[in-house]
């Protein structure tokens, strides 16, 4: 288990990495099904968020997983806005 505290946001100059929230769950199953043929490539779980409330639970997951200290998944949105335009964790 890690046992440094990680930050919720990370800035760079272009982008935003934040944790994941409730609010971003409609925006992350919009990015999942927008490109599903290219993610379902390389990640497994791509098939398990076929509706939006596939994207709330897997953002719940997300949070809890981050709360448990197992996995910390950041969405990486453009710094002019709340646009996701991919994940990272």
């Amino acid at each position: 288990m890690l046992s440094i505290e990680l930050p919720v946001e990370i800035r760079a100059s272009r982008f935003v990495l934040r944790r994941f929230s409730a609010t971003q769950a409609e925006g992350f199953f919009h990015a999942v099904d927008q490109d599903r043929e290219r993610l379902r490539e390389n990640l497994e779980w791509v098939d398990s968020v076929s509706a939006p409330e596939d994207g709330v639970q897997w953002v719940r997951e997300s949070l809890a997983r981050w709360k448990a200290r197992e996995q910390f998944d950041y969405g990486i949105f453009l710094n002019e806005g709340a646009e996701l335009v991919g994940g990272v964790g």
